[in-house]
């Protein structure tokens, strides 16, 4: 799934729509030991409505992680605005891509975000589990396997000096 530079109807919040103030980019500090991939992701927005909703435990923070080449795929949620994802080297090759989202968890009934456009005041909004309110910007780390296939080789192939 690529999200790049789409708009989301309403009520979706988002980088290019008219739901303000629009989430910040994610900020994400990446580390690498021998056996992991440690991502620290910290979303940043400013809407008190969804604010509101997620500390009430209507909708809760996402992050999806995705990587195509290998089929690894994991959805991490909860209510903080940092995510610390540690991923296994040997479970990803390639394009690794992390989608975050606001997602709602609970039924909400005539959804209203005083962040609308003033088109669509009055208007309301009924969400259901697994809608999503917001969106981030997505972003991807492509992992190198260079070192890891040298590595392999002492598994498949052992050398000895003969006398």
């Amino acid at each position: 799934m690529n999200l790049s530079n789409i708009s989301f109807p309403y009520p979706v919040l988002g980088s290019f729509d008219d739901i303000l103030p629009a989430p910040d980019e994610p900020k994400v500090d990446i580390r690498q030991d021998k056996n992991y991939y440690h991502f620290i992701i910290k979303l940043a927005y400013d809407n008190v409505d969804i604010m509101e909703l997620v500390d009430n435990d209507f909708a809760d923070y996402v992050c999806e992680v995705n990587c195509e080449r290998t089929r690894y795929n994991r959805c991490y949620k909860g209510k903080l605005l940092t995510f610390q994802i540690d991923i296994p080297r040997r479970s990803v090759a390639g394009k690794i891509i992390f989608s975050c989202t606001i997602t709602v968890k609970r039924p909400i009934a005539n959804y209203v975000n005083s962040g609308f456009h003033s088109d669509y005041y009055g208007h309301t909004f009924n969400m259901e589990p697994g809608d999503i309110l917001g969106m981030f910007s997505q972003f991807y780390y492509v992992a190198d396997i260079e070192y890891d296939k040298l590595k392999a080789v002492g598994a498949f192939m052992e050398i000895k000096e003969t006398t």
